[in-house]
């Protein structure tokens, strides 16, 4: 007998906390997971008949939940949407995707749906706060001569398949950044920014102007770009203090590549296809570029931050102190794969003290500039042997670039699932011992 009533109390209990799951679940079910953008918009956002006039509007809704902000038709920016101000991440740690597809449903084709930056203004810049892809939008500059930009503020940042630019009048196509305007520390660790598709004006892993405390990733696997792209700042005008990395599958490039702006740590270039008709440079204290592809037969120049080494040091006596050849700066290009003259390309390497392995057909061998010979003094800086570990961090790089981001799941059904889970192993355990003690 009282084995039967510790089984109904057990199964009393399933179905209670099975209960409150549910009503967790419908709760959040609640939250909207689509939510329509477009300029003159008054309405909740649940239809683009009620669509809302307000990026932030619009992300604060999704915040909760994440899921896809639909540009139901022209949405204009006319000065900065600053979304850092919310308060911590804007969207959580959920995903927001910023799109004109709605399943098969196409507002660019049905109402010109267009993400627009200016109509003259100067501040129409937007600075994100969280992790956002955006895909299948057109993204359309407009007015004035002012670059106009979308701010990453150092989060995972994905411009995937589908995203077409324009410009109009003088303005020049958007620009993106890693981080932000000026100087600041990288945000949420290290980020990531990943770009698919389109046309831009300058790209920069980093911030626009200085340099960032933390790794910088960008990863590239087309589009067409214009002015500059740098794993790390834009203008370069400050070391990034931390390390950086550029891989490229694909895209072309009219303008400067690779770490613009100085690299206080380890500097790796991965490039794996793409077209470069300007110049590379690799500014880093410690450079590892790896060729495995591309387009290069236009490039005009590869500049790499000379080798630096210390020169042996004598005593009053003129006696030898120091042997010197220490290596301050390395750097290394890895050419393993290319479809032109080698030997045309090495030519194209500006840089004293770096070592040229050449792996290709053809273009065996292992080269070496000369280095520069300095006695640093009291300001020696010994080499980091652990940076960069090249070999590690490409691999996790070709890893990274095969895909976007990882997304999190959602947090009700993991609630969900642990609930259902803990009370089936307790009506188990129960019934064995009501089982047990009736024997």
């Amino acid at each position: 007998m009282r084995g039967r009533k510790t089984i109904k109390y057990a199964v009393c209990a399933f179905f209670v906390l099975l209960f409150c799951a549910l009503i967790t679940f419908s709760a959040e079910a609640s939250v909207p997971q689509k939510v329509y953008l477009k300029d003159g918009g008054t309405g909740d956002g649940s239809s683009p008949s009620a669509a809302v006039g307000s990026f932030r509007d619009a992300v604060k809704l999704l915040k909760h939940s994440g899921g896809k902000l639909i540009i139901c038709g022209k949405y204009t920016v006319t000065e900065l949407v600053n979304l850092s101000v919310m308060g911590g991440t804007s969207n959580g740690n959920n995903i927001i995707t910023v799109t004109s597809l709605d399943g098969s449903h196409d507002y660019r084709e049905t109402d010109n749906a267009m993400l627009c930056f200016g109509d003259g203004k100067e501040s129409a810049n937007m600075i994100l706060a969280g992790k956002f892809v955006f895909e299948e939008l057109n993204i359309v500059t407009n007015g004035t001569d002012k670059a106009r930009a979308i701010i990453c503020g150092g989060y995972d940042t994905v411009f995937g398949e589908g995203i077409v630019c324009k410009k109009q009048g003088d303005a020049p196509y958007i620009s993106v950044i890693g981080v932000s305007l000026d100087d600041a520390d990288a945000q949420n660790g290290s980020g990531m920014l990943v770009i698919r598709s389109g046309t831009y004006n300058d790209v920069c892993a980093g911030n626009r102007d200085n340099g960032v405390k933390g790794y910088t990733t960008l990863i590239i696997h087309g589009g067409m770009f214009e002015g500059r792209v740098s794993a790390t700042s834009v203008v370069g005008q400050t070391e990034q203090q931390g390390g950086a990395e550029l891989t490229v599958y694909g895209g072309v490039f009219n303008g400067p590549v690779g770490a613009i702006g100085g690299v206080d740590g380890g500097f790796i270039f991965v490039v794996n296809g793409g077209t470069f008709k300007k110049s590379i440079y690799a500014l880093g204290k410690h450079n590892v570029i790896d060729i495995n592809g591309g387009n290069m037969q236009n490039l005009s120049l590869l500049k790499i931050a000379d080798v630096i080494v210390k020169a042996p040091e004598t005593d009053e006596k003129g006696e030898t102190v120091d042997e010197g050849d220490d290596r301050v700066n390395y750097s290394v290009v890895n050419i393993n794969s290319y479809d032109w003259d080698v030997d045309t390309l090495v030519r194209k390497i500006e840089g004293q003290g770096v070592l040229i392995n050449k792996n290709t057909e053809g273009g065996q061998g292992i080269e070496t500039l000369p280095a520069l010979s300095e006695t640093m003094g009291e300001t020696d800086i010994e080499p980091d042997e652990s940076l960069p570990n090249e070999s590690e961090q490409i691999e996790e790089s070709k890893e990274n670039g095969r895909g976007y981001f990882l997304g999190t799941k959602s947090r009700t059904l993991t609630v969900i699932t642990l609930l259902v889970a803990i009370s089936a192993v307790a009506i188990v355990i129960l019934s064995y011992r009501a089982v047990y003690r009736k024997k």
